[in-house]
């Protein structure tokens, strides 16, 4: 386990505290809270938030680390987040991670306390990254064991209805899962995987989308 990375990590995880508002620069009251709901920010990959407004050039050089946490499950991908998320602890801003080795966990955005954590391991280490459904009750991972997870934003239970868990492929795990919206409303998670698996068996690395909602998946 490389530490040191997750010590850094660790820091994203206090930057995204103060990107989505947690954390005021000044006296001011805090700017109106939001989400960075998938890698990149948005569906795009644009990583342009144009909505912050707490951070600035006057106040950037006076950003301080909120806490740090050990982590036993470093991350190769990178972190999503939500505002104000009812749990069993009461309302949270919540910030997840994927880890290598297949720990989904959900953290405090304040003071970075685990307020719960689901397992999908497999062999080896994989680099992927959860995104949030956008009805923001959910959120997928990719997991280690071939199968892309449903799980409850709150509480971490994994849904298995509705044609989930989703197969992936047989292959690594080497993306960051993306959230799509076409025209007529209706959202695509993606997934790809290095190496093999179906139903594209003659393609290298293939990616699969999953309807969002009921699941199910979408034919090529």
């Amino acid at each position: 386990m490389n530490h040191a990375r997750g010590r850094l990590f660790l820091a994203a995880l206090a930057t995204i505290g103060l990107i989505s508002g947690l954390v005021s620069a000044g006296p001011a009251a805090a700017a109106t809270k939001y989400d960075w709901p998938q890698f990149g920010f948005d569906e795009s990959k644009s990583g342009s938030d144009t909505a912050e407004t707490t951070i600035n050039l006057a106040n950037v050089t006076g950003m301080k680390k909120l806490f740090s946490v050990k982590i036993t499950d470093v991350p190769d991908g990178a972190p999503v987040e939500l505002s104000d998320m009812a749990t069993a602890s009461g309302t949270r801003d919540l910030v997840f991670i994927q880890g290598e080795h297949g720990h989904v966990s959900a953290f405090d955005g304040h003071t970075g306390a685990q307020v719960w954590t689901a397992n999908f391991g497999g062999s080896g280490s994989f680099n992927a990254a959860p995104a949030i459904d956008p009805n923001r009750k959910f959120v997928y991972t990719n997991g280690n064991d071939g199968f892309m997870h449903k799980l409850n934003v709150g509480t971490g239970t994994e849904v298995k209805t509705g044609g989930w868990p989703e197969l992936a492929g047989t292959a690594k795990s080497a993306s960051q899962l993306t959230i799509g919206t076409a025209k007529d409303g209706t959202s695509f998670l993606y997934a790809s995987n290095s190496g093999h698996g179906p139903p594209h068996h003659d393609q290298p690395d293939h990616r699969q989308p999953a309807r969002v909602q009921p699941g199910l998946r979408q034919p090529p």
